[in-house]
C-alpha cells in the first residue's frame, strides 16, 4: 500500500488515516448487527473513501481492472443505502 500511496501522490501518514477507518468502518458494520443505527453512518464514510479512491485511479490513469474494487464497493453501499 505504501507504493499505491506514493504513487498517487499521498503522503505515509494519509495511507494510516485510511486503514484506521476502514477498520472503523468494519467494526461499526459489526456493531450494526446488534444496533442498526450506526450502519447508514459507516455506509456513507465507506461511500467517501471509495468515491477518493475511485478519483485517484482516475488521476493516475489506472486501468479499468484496478478501479473495479472501489467501483463494486460504491455499488454495494448505494444498493444497501437504498434498501434502509
Amino acid at each position: 500500500m505504501v507504493d499505491e500511496f506514493r504513487a498517487y501522490g499521498l503522503p505515509k501518514w494519509f495511507m494510516y488515516v485510511v486503514g484506521f477507518a476502514k477498520i472503523s468502518i468494519a467494526v461499526l458494520l459489526l456493531i450494526g448487527l446488534r444496533y442498526p443505527a450506526v450502519v447508514p453512518g459507516a455506509l456513507y464514510v465507506l461511500l467517501g473513501l471509495m468515491i477518493g479512491a475511485l478519483v485517484m485511479h482516475v488521476k493516475v490513469r489506472d486501468s479499468l481492472v484496478r478501479s473495479v474494487p472501489a467501483l463494486g464497493m460504491i455499488a454495494l453501499c448505494v444498493a444497501a443505502l437504498v434498501l434502509m
